[in-house]
């Protein structure tokens, strides 16, 4: 799903000398997607259950043109939530 939207904007990882066809390519990941929204969506819940407490941690890999990265505003690798 990212990769068409995004695939210009993703980190690549070094390939060795084998050839590889685009299908088969490994980028690392560029954003947190919601999945707790994910979870939380399965199921029924009541009111009385909140508040409900989901949290990701991941560490994101953005390969950003030249001259974009400042401080800390943008950054080739961050942590999200």
């Amino acid at each position: 799903k990212h990769w068409f939207t995004y695939r210009e904007n993703m980190f690549p990882v070094m390939q060795g000398e084998q050839e590889t066809s685009e299908d088969d390519a490994y980028v690392l990941k560029p954003m947190n997607c919601p999945h707790h929204i994910t979870l939380y969506k399965s199921q029924m819940h009541s009111y009385r259950e909140l508040p409900v407490r989901y949290a990701e941690f991941a560490t994101l890999y953005r390969y950003e043109k030249a001259g974009t990265l400042t401080g800390l505003a943008r950054v080739r690798s961050l942590t999200q939530d």
